[in-house]
């Protein structure tokens, strides 16, 4: 069985116990003939409960009347200790997603909802039962939201509240190592792993090509977030592209999945106004280019974060060697240095992005 390529794992209390009682109502209907959910294949569990104290509190402030005082936790060697390690045990272990099972609709991804439902079809995830949610009036619908990747670049996406922005019908690229999701008054830490690059890589496009009847050939495979994340304004730096004298180009990706690189200048005097002066003459170029084979993309850059950008890429789709790094020029003056994680604008920014190229021909 393949590794999982990502997990999601319960994060305040509430969500672990909705998690235990949906793997002790899973593990009770599974008993009966027939009864096969997708939902267990998508679940790791420990090998044994585990105890909590926030556990034990959470259960007797929600069984005493409001206004009554909570005991203090019986003493070591009681008659009730072991009812208090009972309250306070539950079933812990995480929800995943892999491509050795694959979800029931794959065009629509892996369901996360509530469940089981008395018939199918059900939800990949069950974040917990109908019962459940109906005790703690969580408004979880049986399909609530759901994991897919994208057909064009192949990068993880999802719908829902990512990282305290509310994501609502939207689509929210997961280009991050770990990011918090939230559904309602459940929380949950999602996360990378570290399976292999290369194996994932190759399931993926079959999966795609074969589940999600996508082509095959693309012109960029969304490779999973690096481990320590770096964000300049909207744009999230992964893998590093390349480099030169003047810098490094890293890849850029935003919530709504756009995929730029961007270039970070290094510290000196020369090597920007070198590559200034080229990036004007590349500027020049497309600012008047009469046979319109380049185009004019939407700016890579919040100018209310920073200042504004001007993309261009050539609509024949020809690259030239020497613009491989996809530039684009940002005003003038000198480079914000990002290598910091205080930006200190001190002029002009020069960034690049990622669609095609910048004939120079």
């Amino acid at each position: 069985m393949d590794a999982p390529f990502a997990i999601l794992k319960p994060a305040n209390v509430l969500a672990k116990v909705a998690f235990d009682d949906g793997y002790k109502a899973i593990s009770h209907r599974q008993r009966d003939p027939g009864d096969e959910y997708t939902a267990v294949h998508n679940m790791h569990v420990e090998s044994e409960p585990k105890f909590y104290r926030d556990v034990i509190q959470f259960r007797r402030a929600e069984a005493q009347p409001e206004g009554d005082g909570c005991e203090d936790l019986t003493e070591p060697g009681t008659d009730s200790e072991n009812d208090l390690r009972e309250l306070g045990s539950i079933w812990t272990g995480h929800y995943i997603l892999h491509l050795s099972h694959r979800p029931s609709t794959p065009e629509m991804g892996w369901i996360a909802g509530k469940g089981p439902t008395e018939k199918g079809p059900y939800a990949d995830i069950f974040l917990c039962t109908r019962s459940f949610a109906k005790r703690y009036s969580l408004k979880l619908r049986s399909f609530h939201f759901r994991f897919n990747f994208d057909r064009q670049k192949r990068s993880l996406v999802h719908s829902v509240t990512v990282n305290d922005v509310e994501v609502g019908r939207q689509i929210h690229s997961l280009n991050q190592y770990s990011m918090k999701i939230r559904v309602g008054l459940l929380e949950y830490d999602f996360q990378y792993t570290n399976a292999s690059p290369v194996a994932f890589f190759e399931h993926r496009r079959e999966y795609i090509a074969t589940a999600l009847r996508a082509p095959t050939s693309i012109v960029f495979d969304m490779p999973t977030p690096c481990l320590n994340a770096r964000t300049i304004g909207q744009w999230t730096l992964g893998e590093r592209l390349g480099s030169d004298t003047a810098g490094k180009v890293f890849l850029g990706s935003n919530s709504k999945n756009e995929i730029v690189a961007v270039k970070i200048m290094l510290k000196s005097a020369s090597s920007v106004d070198e590559e200034i002066g080229t990036y004007q003459a590349m500027l020049a170029l497309a600012e008047h280019d009469d046979n319109k084979r380049i185009v004019r993309l939407k700016e890579t850059i919040d100018p209310r974060i920073i200042i504004s950008g001007i993309t261009f890429i050539d609509v024949t789709g020809t690259v030239d060697s020497d613009a491989y790094d996809y530039y684009i020029l940002c005003g003038d003056g000198s480079c914000s240095d990002f290598t910091f994680d205080d930006v200190d604008i001190t002029g002009g920014l020069l960034s690049c992005n990622y669609p095609s190229s910048l004939c120079l021909e």
